[in-house]
């Protein structure tokens, strides 16, 4: 006698799985070969051997290693304010090149003065940031960022 066994899977179970297993070996995957192609990129070595990816492969995943030992909460404090100060500064980059080229700058400039003020309030309220202290820093009033945006779109 056989049982036959069926395996029935929600589709909550399995996007489960997938959001937490296959995207982010699937992120690593793709952030270890862009960083692997921009320092071949950089140092102008030639990638279609083996040999020569490994190369620059290897330590990348040592360092990967090595990063994967710091705290995580330290690792995505520094991680997340990054990411928005890219993002801040491509929104600056976009209102300015819409303003420079006359047209419609506010679909940018607004979202960039936010963006600006949430990365100014965070490092304003966050203690001991990179070391430094709060009386050290003179972060711009709200008010300032209309300065600020003034200034971005008038350069060039």
């Amino acid at each position: 006698m056989t049982a036959h066994y069926t395996l029935r899977v929600s589709w909550a179970e399995f996007f489960a799985v997938l959001g937490v297993v296959v995207l982010p070996i699937t992120s690593g995957d793709t952030a270890f070969r862009a960083a692997r192609l921009q320092l071949a990129e950089i140092f102008n070595i030639d990638q279609r051997s083996l040999t020569k990816r490994l190369f620059i492969a290897v330590p990348l995943f040592v360092l990967g290693l090595l990063v994967s030992t710091i705290d995580f909460s330290v690792l995505w404090r520094y991680f997340t304010w990054a990411n928005q100060m890219t993002a801040m500064v491509m929104l600056w980059t976009a209102a300015a090149y819409l303003y420079r080229y006359h047209k419609f700058h506010w679909v940018a400039s607004i979202p960039a003065w936010f963006i600006t003020t949430v990365c100014a309030t965070y490092l304003y309220y966050k203690q001991n940031w990179f070391r430094f202290r709060l009386s050290v820093i003179r972060l711009p009033r709200l008010c300032d960022n209309d300065c600020l945006c003034r200034v971005v779109l008038c350069v060039g």
